[in-house]
């Protein structure tokens, strides 16, 4: 769990793993620390972010929307893995949100760094 810059075919990714998270505090923590590395990025983002078994509360939702809004614009692209159920609907919610987000959801985490370096 965390957040920290991972290296894929010679492109910079930001990769946020919420591995299995279910504390809304901790969530919230790792989003603020991504939030955060986004902002300070010289270059835009290519954007990795692992919900793999992962909750979120409406608050944390709310929260990544506005956070999103804020710093999404530095995001070139954004892949997501571990949306399953209902979450899609949400998440879609999300990048509509922020205009121009290029956000795809992967079943896994080599698909998605794949197309984000495609």
């Amino acid at each position: 769990m965390g957040v920290s810059w991972i290296e894929f075919k010679g492109k910079k990714i930001l990769y946020a793993n919420f591995l299995n998270m279910k504390d809304d505090a901790q969530n919230r923590q790792i989003l603020e620390l991504e939030m955060k590395m986004i902002a300070q990025s010289a270059e835009p983002v290519l954007l990795l972010v692992n919900l793999e078994g992962a909750t979120m509360s409406p608050e944390s939702s709310q929260y990544t929307k506005e956070q999103l809004m804020k710093f999404g614009p530095k995001v070139v692209k954004s892949a997501l893995v571990g949306i399953t159920g209902f979450k899609p609907v949400i998440v879609d919610g999300i990048g509509r949100a922020v205009s121009g987000l290029n956000q795809r959801i992967f079943s896994t985490l080599d698909e998605a760094k794949e197309w984000l370096v495609s």
